[in-house]
């Protein structure tokens, strides 16, 4: 297996930087709406993974008749709980299996290790986009001793830039602060993309808890790896993910 790992390493990274858990974004684009719909923790040793449905998805069945149908034929499955000896398959297809030629650079890409490869890691950065995918994945952290979260994320929609802007892209150092404006990033003169849809949710309802500034710029990464940006959240202010849709139903 391409990231297999002494277990004691692997678990060193993931708690090392604070991951206790992932979860599964859904994006309808036709309304524009985002939902948390799933959320997969695991056993300390790495040797059980639980996935569950969170209460975003019941939203999710409201509005798009494809997530509907999924359940039709088994409506109870939105309460239960699935344990398995690996990574969920929702999960599971989005961190780097499938992608041996290029995970190393995308290590590197995204202020990662590239020996050895943590897979929750990377999917907490990469965000386990898909082409014409309507799902990503982002990390549920622990606070550092100051009470903040810190996220690490790709904005949104870089591949898409102008190329006077995307020059303009490649020239921001590491420390530049960015700015939000309409789920944006900009620095007073470009628009740089945009945020993923848990940090938009958190902008929208605490705009002073966020804090965002370039982590790292690669300039010679495909465009979407090519800005790595970095959050903090001041817990003061905003408790990520205390919000009912990212809470998972009780076992019925």
């Amino acid at each position: 297996m391409l990231y297999s790992l002494e277990m004691q390493d692997y678990k060193s990274l993931s708690q090392g930087l604070e991951i206790t858990a992932l979860f599964l974004g859904w994006q309808d684009y036709q309304s524009d709406l985002w939902l948390p719909v799933a959320k997969m923790t695991w056993k300390d040793d790495f040797s059980q993974y639980c996935f569950r449905y969170t209460k975003g998805m019941a939203q999710a069945i409201e509005v798009s008749p494809i997530q509907k149908s999924s359940f039709i034929t088994h409506p109870d499955r939105l309460y239960r709980s699935h344990i398995t000896q690996n990574e969920s398959l929702k999960f599971k297809s989005r961190m780097p299996l499938s992608r041996t030629r290029y995970v190393s650079k995308q290590q590197q890409w995204l202020g990662l290790p590239e020996d050895p490869i943590d897979p929750i890691a990377y999917v907490s950065r990469s965000g386990g986009r898909r082409y014409q995918d309507s799902y990503n994945v982002f990390p549920e952290i622990k606070p550092d001793s100051q009470g903040n979260y810190h996220f690490h994320f790709l904005p949104l929609d870089v591949s898409k830039l102008e190329p006077d802007c995307y020059e303009y892209l490649l020239q921001l150092a590491p420390g530049d602060r960015l700015e939000i404006t309409d789920n944006r990033l900009n620095d007073g003169r470009f628009q740089l993309g945009r945020l993923p849809g848990y940090l938009q949710e958190m902008a929208r309802n605490c705009p002073a808890a966020i804090q965002i500034e370039v982590a790292r710029v690669n300039p010679k990464a495909p465009q979407f790896h090519s800005l790595l940006c970095h959050a903090t959240v001041n817990g003061a202010l905003l408790t990520p993910f205390a919000a009912p849709e990212y809470q998972t139903y009780l076992e019925i």
